[in-house]
């Protein structure tokens, strides 16, 4: 096993790694609804019809809850590529964040369904299908470098802890401004 040190400068790329992640897996969403022709609302973690608009059609309903997952995917797999020719650790918070925030996201699902839980109820296949499937993707790019790496469990907590701390933030601070980010 690899020791690696937590540092500040990684606490830092941790941080942005969490901003990139959020502000950009909501910015597709609202890029795709905006390119369907809706009026869209963006916030640092959520995205909305502006106003009391509807979606007019089933699959762009589906296409918009999808753009960020998607990009969230993609996400992780640049960054898995990236990591496996560099070889720098201080890329791993990219690579650790598509599958946690996913991961989270399922959880808290089971409150209110979101992107994956809400197209997979869309089409009728479980609501937790796509998401067990997305979670199961990210989750063997996160395995396979940890391998590599011999990434510890303690780097792993850490990681969880800092991104957890970071997303709370995040989250709570969006719940609680509501600052609308594109208008």
């Amino acid at each position: 096993m690899i020791n690696f040190k937590i540092t500040i400068k990684y606490a830092l790329i941790t941080l942005i790694a969490v901003l990139f992640t959020f502000f950009f897996h909501e910015f597709t969403h609202w890029i795709t609804g905006e390119l369907l022709g809706y009026k869209m609302t963006m916030r640092l973690n959520y995205v909305s019809l502006t106003g009391e608009g509807v979606y007019k059609e089933f699959w762009e309903e589906n296409l918009i809850s999808a753009s960020g997952p998607i990009f969230t995917i993609i996400q992780g797999i640049v960054f898995y590529l990236i990591m496996k020719k560099y070889k720098n650790i201080n890329f791993y918070p990219f690579l650790f964040l598509p599958f946690f925030m996913r991961l989270l996201a399922f959880i808290m699902s089971f409150k209110l369904p979101n992107d994956e839980a809400r197209i997979s109820q869309n089409l009728g296949i479980g609501t937790y299908t796509l998401f067990i499937i997305v979670c199961l993707f990210l989750g063997v790019l996160v395995y396979k470098t940890s391998k590599k790496y011999l990434i510890g469990i303690k780097f792993q907590m850490i990681n969880m802890v800092l991104t957890t701390v970071f997303i709370t933030l995040i989250v709570m601070g969006d719940n609680f401004l509501k600052i609308n980010i594109i208008n």
